[in-house]
């Protein structure tokens, strides 16, 4: 199945208590991984920051969410932190987390559907995610980077679909053979690329026999 990372858009209309430490704004400060040049910060238990996303890939079904942050703290004492998404006006936290005092990749997976139910695609035209601030002993959590990962199955015509997105990059840069490295290179500025080796197997395929598909 495809997956795709889906980066923030806007700030949440109902948790916005986390603090800007550095950037342009809170949705520019965790959109890349840049360390302290960008980032949120709270120094205050249970505060809450969430944000909506940006528009999702065409999808068929939505089969898993995760959640990911890139935190650490401040201070010597533990601090925590905890992942966590909103849909529908329910709330649902990930298990509470302790960074270190350098920046790491913290990933909440296979969140199940706040509310219950399984997940459709257009949940995510509402799904909020966000930071809850957990015990606080004087220092900070701040956190550089935040996205959502789904994995979900592709509309009718699967990766047919896929080739139209992935092929003309490829033909942009390439007349000539071309190698996995290479086609991981030039689709590396896309969201939605090849996820195993029979999906590269194929896409190179494609390439090679390319004007019947034009």
């Amino acid at each position: 199945m495809p997956t795709a990372r889906i980066d923030v858009t806007a700030v949440s209309s109902t948790y916005n208590a986390w603090t800007l430490g550095a950037g342009a704004d809170k949705v520019v400060a965790v959109q890349t991984n840049d360390s302290d040049t960008t980032y949120i910060t709270s120094s205050t238990a249970a505060q809450r920051q969430a944000y909506t996303l940006q528009a999702k890939p065409a999808m068929a079904a939505l089969n898993q969410v995760d959640t990911s942050s890139r935190a650490r703290k401040t201070g010597g004492v533990d601090e925590q932190y905890q992942n966590f998404i909103r849909l529908g006006g329910t709330d649902s936290d990930g298990s509470a987390n302790s960074p270190t005092g350098s920046y790491a990749l913290l990933t909440t997976s296979a969140w199940s559907r706040p509310g219950g139910g399984s997940w459709a695609p257009v949940d995510l035209d509402t799904l909020e995610i966000g930071n809850r601030r957990g015990v606080a002993n004087g220092g900070e959590i701040r956190v550089t980077e935040k996205y959502c990962t789904v994995d979900y199955t592709a509309p009718a015509g699967g990766f047919n679909w896929l080739l139209t997105c992935w092929l003309p990059p490829l033909v942009a840069v390439a007349s000539h053979a071309i190698t996995r490295r290479e086609i991981a290179a030039a689709l590396s500025c896309l969201k939605i690329r090849p996820s195993s080796d029979e999906e590269f197997a194929r896409l190179l395929e494609a390439f090679l026999v390319r004007p019947a598909y034009a």
